[in-house]
């Protein structure tokens, strides 16, 4: 599907290497989107249902909002569920159908969304996020919010750019909340987890959990994530 506000890219290519088994009934779903050409006949166009208050959304967020929910739609039609709108509920965290794992993303006019119908998968959770590559000025300024300094130090012995590494980490703490969230139904913060191992020629990511959420979600868990690294931006997906 192609608008002048949005361009769908190939359902179904993973910006991530496939090697778990547990992913291989993921549907993804992606699209380039244009703030500039964004206009309120978007929604209706796009079968989308706007949330309350759409109206008073700003431009960005509301092509931001469209464009996750076409992705969503896309994704979902293929695991056989259609015309399914997707409701804003706690923390602004999608409500997903019953039976349907999944989760949205966007980054500077991208839009993506990964779904598993549960029937159909051995997966927990999932979550997804995209992120620019910050600057290293914004870098030095917020690393004591996302990681801990031995986590940093670990970080200063990757191959490749400290910015680089600490958006990474930042965009896979932000998967992390994403898998967790719907069964925990509380907030965490970066720092209620730590990344345990890198491997940038595998494309993965582990992280530990810090803090006990629920009876199951608790303090030692370990997450597995991927991750792509762009020119200018990061993609990680992390799921149990």
């Amino acid at each position: 599907m192609t608008h002048s506000f949005l361009q769908l890219l190939a359902l179904g290519d993973l910006p991530f290497p496939n090697t778990d088994g547990k992913l291989t009934s993921l549907a993804f779903q992606a699209c380039r989107f244009s703030v500039a050409a964004y206009d309120d006949s978007a929604p209706q166009l796009f079968s989308i249902s706007p949330p309350a208050g759409f109206e008073r959304f700003v431009g960005k967020r509301k092509a931001e909002f469209v464009a996750g929910r076409v992705c969503a739609q896309k994704a979902l039609g293929h695991l056989g569920v259609h015309g399914a709108q997707i409701a804003i509920g706690a923390n602004r965290a999608p409500v997903w159908p019953a039976g349907i794992l999944g989760s949205i993303s966007h980054s500077h006019e991208y839009a993506c969304c990964v779904a598993a119908s549960t029937p159909d998968s051995t997966l927990n959770g999932i979550g997804i996020d995209a992120e620019q590559i910050m600057s290293a000025e914004r870098a030095d300024k917020l690393y004591g919010h996302i990681v801990s300094e031995s986590e940093k130090h670990y970080l200063q012995t990757l191959n490749c750019s400290w910015p680089t590494a600490l958006t990474l980490v930042f965009s896979a703490k932000e998967s992390l909340f994403k898998t967790l969230y719907p069964a925990v139904l509380q907030y965490f913060d970066f720092l209620h987890a730590e990344v345990t191992a890198i491997d940038l020629n595998q494309q993965r990511i582990t992280l530990r959990l810090l803090k006990d959420l629920t009876a199951e979600v608790r303090q030692g868990n370990i997450y597995n994530g991927l991750f792509a690294i762009e020119a200018d931006s990061v993609q990680t997906l992390v799921y149990y």
